[in-house]
């Protein structure tokens, strides 16, 4: 995941992190309202909490989320 600053994109990345395999397609990302944190949808039926500035996992939610809209 490549983390920019939208008033530049021409510039590098701010964060780079990288996402275990097993995780590797990505559905849905949302941010939390204040930006410290990113949601993680994926084609597994997992949804990841991570730090949206160390890229480290905080949570891991797994099941079936088919009711929940993104």
């Amino acid at each position: 995941i490549h983390l920019f600053n939208t008033e530049n994109y021409k510039d590098k990345p701010f964060q780079t992190f990288t996402i275990d395999n097993e995780s590797k397609e990505i559905r849905t990302m949302k941010f939390s309202p204040n930006g410290k944190y990113v949601l993680l949808g994926t084609r597994q039926n997992t949804i990841l909490l991570l730090d949206a500035f160390k890229g480290t996992m905080v949570q891991r939610f797994e099941g079936n989320f088919s009711g929940i809209n993104t």
